[in-house]
């Protein structure tokens, strides 16, 4: 290779080094660390996602605000603190048990205990010592009971080299950690110098080390400090400490500053902890509380919202209205108002980071849920509606399987009667129709509903399968529910719904209204138990023949009583069929034990 190629190629390695890495840019939280708990910090630090503390007894409030806490065991062994290399003195494991002791009787632990602080590879035997030591460090944490993140470090500001890494003591320990810790500082721009002063993290080590790119990583002292660099624009020639030493940087100047490294943080970067904040008065010159710089920092820790957006259209080409977007968890929602037009776009749903289900309504339409969508911040995520008309229950049990419908009613019902909720029966004012809904979209007796789903028969009963429930009212009126001989229950063919047996010798069957999915009440005899006491049969002379066997009415008691055998009932519950022997019979579902006279006594 000759000179000149030589040194192109010598120049392209500089400046493959000093370029920052792009497409990394992970905006970390920048949280508290805390030297010394006290109570403008237990304000201040509510809804912190990290705590940083040293002192064993700040993990218990730091844990009360609802914060994870990062502990690095400073003062857990007096004789020798965490600074520097592992003293010849421990070994790995007895520096777990020493650690362990400060935690072990804390009823919740740190979720992160971290190792030595600030060692670094000036003395490369002694440095290679404590990170094999991190091994037995970490493994006898684990056999002591701690569960939390164990993390290794950390390096100080002028820490290892690019090759150094590749040690490989150090990337033993490296892998078999939970996570790195290293701290980073600058004077008065964490730009300068690049790529050996703030983003060391990102430009010398996971750069050039493609395994440390599965590490989660903390940040774990950063800001304004003595840290002159390799230029004289860097370094401070008054040698001030903290951001606030003689005015070394104005509270703008420190937030500008923090904004410029947290959006050059590496991906892998979890949390940045702000160094410091506490009752320790020696550090003074870097106390952020009661500062504008506070109020930046604490706002980090809840990331800009992202949106949902999109469109809402009726499938009729009829106007929408008043249209209202409801997303959960929260609930966050927007009410537009298209008017008399047919279809709207939106952009403003605002939400947090997460994954939720959107809902459109609106006034006469059934409602339209996606779910499971996930919004990430500062992004839009596009989610379209089609609301389709309410349509009576009676013209829905017209429509065959799988056709979208919508309806609204009042729920009179809820099965099972123990257990999650798996359907709903809702019933229109005039006591006229009733239908079973499938879902699990929890409600209550008496609410008010609309849905919209797809038809369904589920054994011989024509269902609406619901994919998008709400409620619009609770604590309606119940309709009162009709009386009906056993032989008039469940009626003749309506649409889709076929007619319920009467013989089954005779194969003849109901002619009468039908009144299938309605609240109803009966009485009769009881001509058969169920051995299994799922349901009994009566008759009040009726004698229908479905078929089974017994003379009379199915009625379905599973997580219920079931009455003697003779015994003369009232009964209350849906109007429902089932499949016996392949016909569509007669069911009668109570409710709970309130509908059974013989149980409850109020019937």
């Amino acid at each position: 290779m000759s000179n000149t190629s030589k040194r192109i190629a010598l120049l392209a390695i500089v400046f493959a080094l000093l370029a920052p890495v792009t497409g990394m840019a992970a905006n970390p939280p920048l949280c508290p660390h805390v030297i010394g708990w006290n109570s403008d910090i237990n304000t201040w630090a509510q809804g912190a996602p990290w705590i940083k503390v040293i002192f064993a007894s700040d993990i218990a409030p730091a844990k009360a605000t609802g914060a994870k806490v990062f502990y690095r065991p400073f003062n857990a062994d007096p004789p020798y603190f965490d600074n520097g290399v592992l003293p010849s003195a421990r070994t790995g494991a007895q520096c777990a048990e020493i650690v362990w002791a400060q935690v072990a009787d804390l009823s919740v632990k740190p979720d992160a205990i971290s190792y030595r602080n600030e060692f670094d590879w000036s003395n490369p035997t002694t440095a290679k010592r404590t990170c094999a030591e991190f091994i037995n460090y970490k493994n006898r944490l684990r056999e002591l009971g701690y569960t939390g993140k164990v993390i290794f470090g950390s390096f100080g500001p002028d820490w290892v080299s690019a090759s150094t890494w590749q040690d490989p003591d150090l990337m033993n320990a490296v892998n078999a950690s939970d996570g790195v810790e290293t701290h980073e500082y600058f004077d008065f721009e964490v730009n300068c110098c690049l790529p050996n002063r703030c983003f060391r993290h990102r430009d010398i080590a996971i750069a050039n080390n493609p395994y440390l790119k599965t590490k989660d990583w903390y940040i774990g002292e950063f800001g304004s400090d003595v840290d002159h660099g390799p230029c004289s624009y860097c370094g401070d020639g008054l040698w001030r400490t903290g951001w606030r030493d003689r005015g070394k940087l104005t509270e703008q100047q420190y937030i500008d500053q923090m904004k410029i490294y947290r959006s050059g943080c590496a991906d892998q970067v979890v949390a940045v902890f702000v160094f410091q904040q506490g009752d320790q008065t020696s550090w003074s010159n870097y106390e952020i509380i009661g500062t504008s710089v506070a109020t930046y920092v604490r706002s980090t820790w809840f990331p800009p919202p992202g949106r949902f957006q999109g469109g809402v259209k009726s499938a009729n080409g009829a106007a929408l209205g008043q249209v209202t977007l409801t997303a959960v968890p929260g609930p966050y929602s927007i009410q537009l108002n298209a008017g008399t037009a047919k279809s709207i776009i939106f952009s403003t749903l605002s939400v947090p980071e997460g994954i939720y289900d959107v809902t459109a309504t609106a006034q006469g339409y059934g409602p339209s849920t996606q779910r499971n969508k996930s919004v990430i911040s500062n992004q839009g995520t596009t989610v379209n509606f089609t609301l389709m008309p309410i349509a009576s229950i009676s013209s829905v049990k017209g429509l065959t399987d799988t056709t979208t419908a919508a309806v609204s009613g009042t729920v009179t019902a809820r099965f099972p009667i123990n257990g999650p909720q798996d359907t709903i029966y809702i019933e229109d004012q005039a006591r006229t129709n009733g239908i079973a809904l499938a879902t699990t979209i929890p409600v209550s007796i008496a609410d008010v509903i609309q849905s919209t789903g797809t038809m369904t028969t589920l054994n011989g009963e024509k269902a609406l399968n619901a994919t998008s429930l709400v409620v619009s009212q609770s604590g309606a009126s119940l309709p009162k529910p009709l009386g009906l001989t056993n032989f008039w229950l469940g009626g003749g063919q309506f649409g889709s719904q076929l007619p319920v047996l009467n013989n089954s010798i005779l194969s003849s069957y109901a002619t009468g209204l039908n009144n299938v999915g309605l609240l109803v009440q009966t009485w009769g005899a009881v001509t058969y138990i169920d051995p299994d006491g799922a349901y009994f049969y009566i008759d009040d002379g009726s004698g229908i023949d479905d078929g089974s066997g017994n003379i009379g009415v199915r009625v379905s008691c599973n997580g219920l009583p079931a009455p003697g055998l003779g015994v003369y009932v009232h009964l209350i519950g849906i109007s429902g069929v089932t499949q016996v022997n392949g016909f569509t019979v007669r069911c009668l579902r109570p409710r709970s034990i309130a509908d059974l006279s013989y149980a409850s006594g109020a019937n």
